[in-house]
């Protein structure tokens, strides 16, 4: 039978579930520096317990934990039943870039029909032999094939580089990094013939991703919520396909936003959301409302961007699930974490309301 939570197995409350009851929602942000959290909760009516409301904390009133940072299964173990925190333990199979690659070349290794858009992948330093098999093979080939090669845990496009050669100085030294302890780097395939968008018919074209939003609310089961908008985000300069020539220019390969706002020359400020045509970050429905006026089959698109969110969390589900049992075996819910991520950003190949994740 349902218990309501913050109620126990037997009907008897727990007494800082009561008060907190009583009292109404808080939540704790002692540990967050984003003021669009504060926003959020405050307009709700809930109190926010800032780092000078230690008293408070101690007496289990916050209902729920909202950190920047990860949260450690002890810090899981220890939640009260009528507490929530916003991060899973062990979310990083997902978050972090080796990881999540392993997890899918596992995945399709079992599945290879279901996980088919899987990039091919190499951990450096651990897969660099196989990666310099690889580049001889393309070479030989004359393929001309480019690869992609990323920090592990970088962010905003920071020490990304294009390669065709893995005996490249910058693969070389950055895999000796890994090697003595520091960061892995992630190589995969990079996509050659992107979907790019023309702003007018004179245009060449730019390269852009799609920023999803996804909220899971309980891995066991697993249950998650694919938000129906988001955000696209161009590079500011046309696309052609990755030469040498052309490998290092950052603003016509990476779409993050935070390397395009740099390039003062044709950086577009989005200051009108619901125009689809202008600005170097737009939203993502607004945006799909203009190619479908366009001809574009953009419901066949939202279905594969929503079956390759769903594997995507599969493939790391039975981690999930673990850690969390660890930290709370008599939990019955599954659910005193959630999670709100942003997936990788998803870059559309050439191929032509608020969701439930069919997983």
């Amino acid at each position: 039978m349902a218990r309501k939570r913050g109620s126990s197995g037997g009907g008897t409350a727990h007494p800082a579930a009561a008060a907190a009851a009583s009292a109404g929602i808080a939540v704790d942000v002692s540990t967050c520096c984003y003021d669009l959290v504060r926003d959020a909760a405050t307009s709700r009516g809930w109190t926010l317990l800032e780092p000078g409301d230690e008293a408070e904390r101690r007496a289990h009133r916050a209902n729920v934990y909202w950190t920047d940072r990860s949260v450690t299964r002890t810090r899981v173990s220890c939640l009260a039943e009528h507490q929530m925190i916003n991060h899973f333990p062990g979310m990083v199979a997902l978050t972090s870039k080796s990881q999540l690659a392993t997890n899918l070349r596992k995945m399709e290794a079992l599945h290879p029909d279901e996980y088919s858009f899987v990039p091919q992948s190499w951990l450096l330093p651990e897969d660099l032999h196989a990666f310099q098999h690889e580049c001889r093979r393309s070479r030989k080939s004359r393929e001309g094939a480019m690869y992609i090669v990323k920090p592990e845990r970088g962010c905003q496009g920071r020490n990304i580089f294009l390669t065709s050669d893995a005996d490249d100085a910058a693969v070389k030294k950055a895999a000796w990094y890994g090697a003595v302890g520091g960061d892995m780097l992630v190589a995969q395939q990079y996509i050659q013939a992107p979907f790019v968008f023309y702003s007018h018919p004179a245009d060449k074209g730019y390269k852009f991703d799609l920023r999803l939003y996804v909220v899971v609310t309980s891995c066991d089961p697993l249950r998650a919520y694919l938000y129906a908008d988001g955000l696209v985000r161009f590079c500011t300069e046309p696309y052609s396909r990755a030469t040498e020539g052309n490998k290092d220019w950052q603003y016509m390969h990476l779409s993050n936003y935070s390397v395009n706002k740099n390039n003062s020359a044709n950086f577009s400020d989005s200051s009108d959301a619901s125009d689809p045509t202008r600005g170097s970050k737009r939203r993502l429905a607004i945006f799909f409302d203009l190619l479908k006026r366009e001809g574009q089959d953009v419901d066949t698109l939202w279905g594969r961007l929503e079956e390759m969110t769903a594997k995507s969390l599969i493939a790391v589900q039975p981690l999930l699930k673990h850690y969390y049992r660890l930290c709370q075996p008599a939990d019955k819910f599954g659910d005193r974490c959630f999670e709100v991520r942003a997936p990788a950003p998803l870059h559309p190949a050439p191929r032509a309301p608020q969701t439930r994740l069919r997983v």
